[in-house]
């Protein structure tokens, strides 16, 4: 059996209630990826957008450089949070007799929440730079 045999057409409810828990999910994704790593991820990207609106006022080095230590930290620290569950998830893993393709794959995607959320954070700093120092070179000019 092909894949296009196995696909059929959804209902409108069926739709409906995909785009509703697709919802759900966006909305608990501080939940999901462990409020250990995701609250103070949070808290980075509010410091993040802080500093780009602060810049507009003080367009200095040592904003642009904060910008590009918490934007790197942002990351390393969502690393960290994969890297954490991972070990605890294998350690699990090791102790279970079976484990679903299903229930792993869950596990990995929750996994990644954090180092993704953190490279979320990175590139919107990163950007941010860019454009403050784009301000700051047209004011010199």
């Amino acid at each position: 059996m092909t894949i296009l045999q196995q696909t059929r057409e959804l209902t409108s409810a069926e739709m409906d209630a995909l785009i509703e828990e697709g919802g759900r999910s966006s909305v608990n994704i501080l939940n999901e990826g462990g409020y250990l790593f995701m609250i103070p991820l949070l808290i980075l990207l509010l410091v993040v957008v802080f500093l780009f609106i602060r810049g507009f006022k003080s367009n200095t080095e040592k904003n642009a450089q904060l910008l590009k230590s918490i934007g790197l930290f942002s990351l390393a620290f969502g690393v960290l949070g994969f890297i954490l569950g991972m070990l605890g998830a294998l350690e699990a893993i090791a102790l279970a007799n079976s484990i679903s393709q299903q229930v792993l794959a869950a596990g990995l995607k929750v996994a990644l929440i954090a180092p993704t959320f953190g490279l979320v954070i990175l590139v919107f700093a990163r950007l941010f730079d860019i454009i403050l120092l784009w301000m700051r070179k047209e004011k010199e000019e």
